[in-house]
């Protein structure tokens, strides 16, 4: 069957909260806005992903982790919002942390990954889902990296067995590791620095095949690229990096900001953006 119409949910940086829905027809390369879902006012989602089975939408919502059931792309129900608990400041009103990122498991038991931005940002936290609605369930662990950590992006390896971090505030890639297949919290394997002081990464991308990394600098606008080391599943630099922006700015670290990449579904195209 074609399927030549496609939903995208977006979310907002700033309030008040809710998640828009637009259909993409890719015969017609038409994009029309069918619905406006209303979201706590307060909760905006500024990163959002589905469960494995799109049966739910996580959200980085400001101070909170939220869920949401799909029943379909015009029906969104709001299901709980969980606080930060990594440190007692994130959640306060008058700190600028706030929830930037989050990472759906797409194998058993379903965890998800969440981690916060700005100040008091040196935990990761876990969640569990619930297997029929599966909502935010319970936060298992808060694990540490470090104090001036600030992580944006985080992906896992093709088995789900290594979770990798950019740490955009420290300037370095962190490896962690699942406990079990039946567990999903994490153990810390190593971190590595980044090749230049002023790189700052934001993004990291995984080849299909497990064995390269790819790293969006923010700051350094480019894309670093990583061997996965077999024995210590830690990355290692390849000294092979291709540029964001084109040549001749006058500025490179402060004029552009490289923001995300993700590669094709093939492993054959790597896409990358700056602004």
């Amino acid at each position: 069957a074609k399927m030549p119409v496609h939903h995208l949910m977006v979310g907002t940086w700033t309030p008040p909260g809710a998640i828009f829905t637009f259909a993409f027809d890719d015969e017609a390369l038409t994009l029309k806005l069918v619905k406006r879902t209303e979201i706590p006012k307060d909760e905006p989602i500024s990163w959002m992903t589905f469960s494995h089975d799109r049966k739910a939408i996580y959200g980085a919502a400001m101070k909170k982790w939220s869920s949401f059931a799909v029943e379909s792309p015009t029906s969104i129900t709001h299901q709980v919002s969980h606080p930060m608990e990594h440190d007692p400041n994130a959640s306060l009103a008058t700190t600028n942390t706030r929830a930037i990122f989050l990472l759906a498991a797409n194998k058993p038991p379903y965890a998800v990954y969440c981690n916060p931005f700005y100040d008091h940002a040196g935990h990761g936290a876990v969640f569990t889902t619930d297997s029929t609605t599966k909502a935010l369930k319970e936060n298992v662990q808060n694990y540490p990296y470090q104090p001036n950590t600030g992580i944006h992006g985080m992906v896992f390896d093709p088995k789900e067995e290594y979770l990798y971090s950019a740490d955009l505030r420290a300037n370095k890639l962190w490896t962690h590791r699942r406990v079990s297949k039946d567990d999903p919290s994490l153990e810390l394997v190593g971190s590595v620095d980044c090749p230049d002081a002023r790189d700052h990464p934001r993004w990291v991308a995984m080849h299909p095949t497990g064995n390269y990394l790819y790293a969006l600098m923010e700051k350094g606008n480019r894309i670093c690229e990583y061997l996965i080391d077999p024995a210590t599943r830690l990355p290692v630099y390849t000294h092979k990096h291709y540029p964001l922006i084109p040549p001749g700015i006058p500025d490179r670290w402060t004029q552009y900001r490289a923001d995300v990449c993700v590669l094709s579904s093939s492993g054959k195209y790597l896409f990358a953006s700056s602004r």
